[in-house]
């Protein structure tokens, strides 16, 4: 497992539109919106029918230090998206969010900022909903770390070892 450094101390990595966010001031937090990933309908007769949603939204927040420098980054990605509206830059943005202690990772895309802080320096420094980034993705996929891995490892160790005591017991 690697260590975390002074510059990421909590082993998460973020990326927004292939540009990496440093600096943060809290622990990044990558929250699943999707209520439902399969949907269950019934016609007039009363058939059910499950659908799966392939699409699972996430919202990222970032925190960062007041000084970091990707707080101009952000702040100029959020300036494009009101200067140039909604059919031009909503839901543009592409993002990646990486566990470097376990390996998971999820990749991002159809991104918008919804939470900006206010960037005129009215913001406490110690304060860290002043320094707060809310971005909105439609879409993510994620790829299991090896600390998921391991637990399904395990998890299929346990029942296989079961499976053969019901067998030789029965």
């Amino acid at each position: 497992m690697p260590i975390p450094n002074s510059s990421n101390p909590h082993g998460i990595k973020v990326w927004i539109n292939s540009i990496e966010i440093v600096d943060f001031m809290e622990m990044p937090k990558l929250v699943q919106t999707t209520k439902e990933r399969v949907k269950i309908t019934k016609d007039k007769l009363g058939k059910e029918t499950h659908s799966h949603n392939p699409h699972v939204a996430e919202d990222l927040t970032l925190v960062l230090n007041p000084h970091s420098p990707s707080m101009g980054y952000l702040n100029s990605l959020l300036k494009a998206q009101e200067l140039r509206g909604s059919a031009n830059t909503l839901g543009k943005l592409t993002g990646r969010y990486k566990d470097e202690n376990t390996g998971a990772e999820v990749t991002l895309s159809g991104g918008s900022i919804l939470n900006a802080p206010d960037l005129k320096g009215q913001g406490d420094d110690d304060d860290p909903e002043s320094h707060e980034w809310v971005i909105h993705f439609s879409d993510s996929s994620r790829k299991l770390g090896n600390g998921a891995l391991s637990a399904i490892q395990s998890g299929a160790n346990i029942v296989g070892t079961a499976s053969n005591l019901v067998s030789i017991l029965g």
